[in-house]
């Protein structure tokens, strides 16, 4: 069970630092990402229009912020598809992509995170 328990805990260190490394540091902007990378991953191009409507995460003048921050990172583009300028859809860019596979590979070897980060002392001796 402890053993459950340690990979957790690690699994979810490694998540902080990876998204901390890369200037994931707001939730609001993390959950954004999350969404947008299943319409994604459904196939589905998502208007900017759309994601303002997202009203249990924000405002829409808070989410089109962080959508433009999300942008600055270089984390996601935002496209014109059918040639209506007034219409923009939002897509994950490679560094996105990148991000989310490595997120995948740590999640699928925990064995992995367990060898390479040692639990410190005081924790370990906590937990006896």
């Amino acid at each position: 069970m402890l053993r459950k328990v340690s990979n957790a805990i690690l699994f979810m260190q490694k998540l902080r630092m990876v998204q901390v490394s890369v200037d994931l540091q707001d939730s609001l902007e993390i959950s954004m990402l999350n969404r947008i990378g299943l319409y994604e991953a459904y196939k589905e191009n998502i208007p900017v229009n759309y994601i303002l409507k997202w009203h249990d995460l924000g405002s829409p003048g808070t989410l089109h912020n962080r959508l433009l921050n999300l942008q600055k990172k270089e984390f996601v583009t935002l496209d014109k598809i059918d040639g209506d300028a007034r219409v923009r859809y939002v897509r994950l860019t490679k560094k996105a992509h990148e991000y989310y596979a490595f997120l995948g590979e740590t999640m699928l070897s925990p064995v992995k995170v367990v060898t390479e980060y040692k639990v410190p002392e005081i924790v370990e001796k906590k937990l006896r």
